[in-house]
């Protein structure tokens, strides 16, 4: 049945996507870097707990008192593994440099986990193939030793949390086994396979501390606004932050699918009953990660902290918008005690664009402007001004413009109004000043241009330019 199969493939691929989630937070990224292979270790068991149910409901269909025993001895195995286990990871795992087993390498170790990891994939094989062995008939035994293993070895580097915040994080490692069993458990019990899917949503905690909660360096959306992210991430990073995302994304689907699958028959939609359908929890899925979404990007930040060595005297920006395209042009002045360079940036963007290119450029500022300059910044010193007026640009056409600068404030000029004159002039005889070819950057904008504002066009990029903390709110606001 297409319904059965569609949610074994979503069990499935969460089961996956939450091991792969616990590794690339334990590993700090590095699980999904094509040379890392860990992951491979961990593929045995998922496989042998996807082929488990074979043995536990496939034959004796009449034979209801023989698939009662099985899963009665199943459950007191699994489920006294499964407490053993978690005590065994809080009293070794939960102070890092009391784990015995971290930081395992060596080849003997690799060695013989590679040969249980083929243990259970032979197992799993044997299972799904209906071969009578004995590997199947040993492989539950050795299942909550080897996932214990595991877990010490590759648990978070310095990882140190009080007892019950390790046997969150040993139970969301955990989840994925659930979750592979409820995938093959669905074209023989659907019920128990929903009911072994829903525990995924004990995950949560864990999930939202390490991956949704935002944090004064950004979080996972904002990590796709990092410019050149391969140069200071290193090569893969859009790999890592998109694995995230979609791991998240596929749990959700998988606790909303099983909760949706245990509803009562008598509650139909649209004539079917609502158990039958998958898209309610297709669109529950969607309006969480719309959420997350809209909560994390806004204001506009790349993840990170960039200290930059100067900022200018002054800086001018002028955002010309007609339709979706924008026209935003800097110019900064610097120095050490008085204005002697200038600094130019140019992008011509649009809406419903992730990357654009910025095109900047720097020259000694001429000795006829330098007077001017300095007159024209002894006039704004002491102005105050309000960072909290830049907002992204909505109008369909618009012609605005920004300073800021040293002592001066944000002062904003919106909806028709216009800076004084010795600003705006001062403005376009700088830009019209001949500079060296201009070097490009790369920017982005997850929001596809939406997210993006005035205060990143002046150089509030990076999260720490973005967020402060707030003694009244006791957290991190960014603006």
């Amino acid at each position: 049945m297409l319904r059965d199969r569609l949610t074994a493939l979503i069990y499935t691929l969460a089961a996956l996507a939450a091991c792969i989630l616990w590794l690339v937070i334990s590993r700090n990224g590095y699980a999904v870097h094509p040379s890392e292979t860990h992951f491979l270790l961990f593929l045995g068991p998922l496989l042998f707990a996807f082929a488990y149910p074979t043995s536990l409901f496939a034959g004796d269909h009449n034979d209801a008192t023989a698939v009662a025993a099985r899963l009665r001895s199943a459950a007191v195995l699994h489920g006294t593994g499964l407490a053993i286990t978690t005590i065994t990871f809080v009293v070794l795992g939960s102070k890092y440099w009391k784990n015995p087993l971290r930081g395992l390498g060596s080849v003997s170790f690799l060695a013989t986990a590679i040969a249980v990891d083929l243990f259970f994939l032979a197992a799993a094989l044997l299972l799904l193939t209906k071969t009578r062995a004995v590997l199947p008939r040993l492989a539950p035994y050795l299942l909550w030793p080897y996932w214990l293993v595991l877990a010490l070895v590759f648990s978070e580097h310095f990882f140190e949390a009080t007892s019950a915040r390790a046997a969150v994080a040993f139970l969301y490692l955990t989840v994925s086994l659930f979750l592979a069993f409820a995938g093959g458990a669905v074209r023989y019990r659907p019920t128990i396979s929903h009911v072994a899917a829903l525990p995924a949503v004990i995950a949560a905690p864990w999930v939202y501390s390490h991956v949704i909660k935002d944090t004064p360096l950004g979080n996972v959306w904002t990590s796709f606004n990092i410019p050149d992210p391969d140069r200071m991430m290193g090569k893969g990073f859009f790999l890592l932050v998109t694995s995230i995302v979609l791991s998240v994304t596929l749990m959700a689907l998988a606790v909303a699918t099983a909760a949706i699958r245990l509803t009562p028959a008598r509650w139909k939609i649209l004539g079917m009953p609502l158990r039958d359908r998958t898209w309610p929890s297709v669109l529950l899925t969607f309006a969480f990660v719309a959420v997350w979404f809209s909560q994390s990007v806004m204001p506009y930040r790349a993840s990170g902290a960039v200290d930059y060595s100067l900022w200018p005297f002054l800086k001018i920006l002028h955002v010309q918008k007609r339709g979706l395209r924008f026209h935003e042009t800097s110019v900064g002045l610097w120095g050490f005690r008085t204005p002697d360079s200038a600094s130019f940036s140019v992008n011509d963007r649009r809406l419903l664009q992730y990357r654009f290119q910025e095109r900047a450029s720097r020259i000694e500022l001429p000795v006829a402007l330098q007077q001017r300059v300095n007159t024209v910044l002894g006039s704004l010193r002491g102005s105050s001004g309000n960072i909290e007026t830049a907002h992204p640009i909505r109008a369909w056409n618009a012609d605005e413009w920004y300073l800021i600068g040293e002592n001066i404030g944000l002062h904003s000029y919106t909806a028709g109004t216009v800076p004084p004159p010795e600003i705006v002039e001062l403005f376009h005889d700088l830009e019209n000043l001949p500079y060296p070819r201009a070097y490009s950057s790369e920017l982005r904008d997850v929001c596809l241009g939406f997210c993006y504002d005035p205060l990143a066009g002046l150089g509030y990029l990076y999260a720490n330019h973005r967020c402060r903390y707030d003694a009244t709110k006791r957290n991190y606001v960014c603006r």
